[in-house]
């Protein structure tokens, strides 16, 4: 015959406690979390090696809706898009760059040739590009000004072409080639301030 524990000596179960049982205490943890100060200032303004770094903590911007910066309702220079106008006929642009004149060049890499435009953007002149093999202007990928004004343009084939102040080409070169034929080849990375081009 099997005994049950007497109503003192019964064993407690303890109970699981439910799900509701955890909101309340995740909710503080949450606000708890969110209280206090921030853990670092808006604006950090370093310096690395003469390099000044401006760190700037999305989470707490330093400007507000009044003062954050907005894009004019009209630009300031147009350039392109002007209807019934053949030198603001822009395609595939791929590059610009405003030259030490003011003037800004422009590489108009989908009809071949680079557009320059003055300060308050109106055409100066258009630069022929070279022709390829097939008798097709190469299309301008990227525009470097060198010293005493000259504008480099690097071609969609990777060769370079060298235009004087006024326009006309005066000399081109590459394809650029590296010493190993199993290697890509380079590109134009930039332009050092004495005229030497660097390559990747």
């Amino acid at each position: 015959m099997s005994t049950f524990p007497s109503h003192r000596t019964r064993v407690r179960r303890r109970r699981r406690p439910s799900h509701r049982c955890f909101a309340p205490l995740g909710a503080v943890l949450l606000l708890a979390g969110c209280g206090g100060a921030a853990s670092r200032d808006a604006v950090i303004v370093s310096d690395s090696a003469g390099i000044t770094i401006v760190d700037n903590d999305d989470t707490q911007a330093a400007w507000t809706l009044d003062s954050a910066w907005r894009l004019a309702q009209t630009p300031a220079i147009q350039i392109g898009n002007v209807p019934l106008d053949e030198t603001q006929q822009l395609y595939r642009a791929r590059h610009s760059i405003r030259l030490r004149n003011g003037d800004i060049a422009v590489a108009n890499t989908g009809i071949g040739d680079v557009r320059v435009y003055d300060a308050q953007g109106v055409h100066v002149r258009t630069l022929d590009m070279p022709l390829s093999a097939a008798g097709e202007p190469l299309a301008p990928v990227r525009l470097h000004q060198l010293p005493g004004d000259s504008l480099l343009v690097v071609l969609l084939d990777r060769s370079v072409a060298v235009f004087d102040v006024l326009g006309p080409l005066v000399r081109r070169a590459g394809p650029l080639t590296t010493d190993e034929p199993s290697d890509t080849s380079p590109e134009v990375a930039g332009i050092l301030r004495a005229g030497t081009l660097v390559r990747q």
